[in-house]
């Protein structure tokens, strides 16, 4: 166990679900790249922070009443324009499961929650770029 109570494989399972999250949404809009160059994106994330779930204690709780033990992450993240350097758009998010948000499965699983905080956070980055990008490519607006 590490300092930050994660097992080494825990850390490698959580990163490679982090690239999974990052991957699946951005080449749902943008189309994959193997080098730099112009109109190229370069995509970061960082997670910078776990909580476990508890999903034997969230059982027990769910029969009784709901489960409470959540889980969730913090993650940074960061498009920049691989040309350039620059950076286009860049977040800083953390949350915890939550049953009004409609994340239940994650409260039986010890990451769910944070599996779906990397989901979330990825789309929000890939939206952000997508609406730049709709801007440039239309031009500018001109005010109604």
């Amino acid at each position: 166990m590490g300092a930050n109570g994660l097992t080494a494989a825990e850390v490698e399972q959580l990163k490679i679900d982090l690239r999974d999250a990052v991957s699946h949404s951005f080449e749902s809009r943008f189309e994959p790249a193997t080098k730099a160059g112009p109109g190229v994106l370069r995509v970061r994330f960082a997670i910078t922070g776990i909580a476990k779930s508890s999903p034997g204690l969230n059982t027990v709780l769910a029969v009784l009443l709901v489960p409470l033990a959540n889980g969730g992450a913090a993650t940074e993240g960061e498009v920049l324009d691989s040309d350039s350097g620059e950076r286009l758009v860049a977040v800083v998010a953390s949350s915890n499961g939550s049953l009004l948000k409609g994340e239940f499965a994650g409260f039986f699983s010890e990451f769910g929650h944070a599996g779906q905080h990397f989901t979330r956070q990825a789309d929000f980055l890939r939206d952000r770029v997508a609406q730049g990008r709709s801007r440039l490519d239309n031009g500018p607006q001109s005010p109604a």
